[in-house]
């Protein structure tokens, strides 16, 4: 990198950092990225007549939610204690590739 480009970049991380972290510019490649995959997901929902058991579009997930929002709360309250009754269970579990990583005494 030349240096006048080098000094440049600089200055601009030192101008965000100075603002207070993420601008606008920084923002939009992911917010696009995540606006593209919600479309591709719905449009292959749609094109390939995926059943909704299997795999629910992104505009039906949110016509549920908005026309029943305790059932939001209610998987938000259960998914905040699911990892509790699974713990014990995946934590005596022997995993091969973690005992071949393992350090040997």
């Amino acid at each position: 990198m030349s240096a006048p480009l080098q000094a440049t970049t600089v200055a601009r991380q030192a101008g965000r950092v100075e603002r207070g972290g993420l601008s606008v510019h920084d923002l939009w490649p992911p917010l696009l990225t995540f606006a593209l995959v919600i479309g591709l997901w719905e449009l292959a929902v749609w094109f390939f007549q995926i059943p909704l058991y299997l795999l629910p579009a992104p505009s039906q997930i949110l016509e549920t939610f908005l026309a029943r929002p305790a059932f939001l709360l209610r998987i938000l309250t259960t998914a905040s204690t699911w990892p509790s009754p699974i713990c014990p269970i995946a934590c005596s579990m022997k995993c091969p590739a973690a005992s071949s990583m393992a350090p040997r005494a």
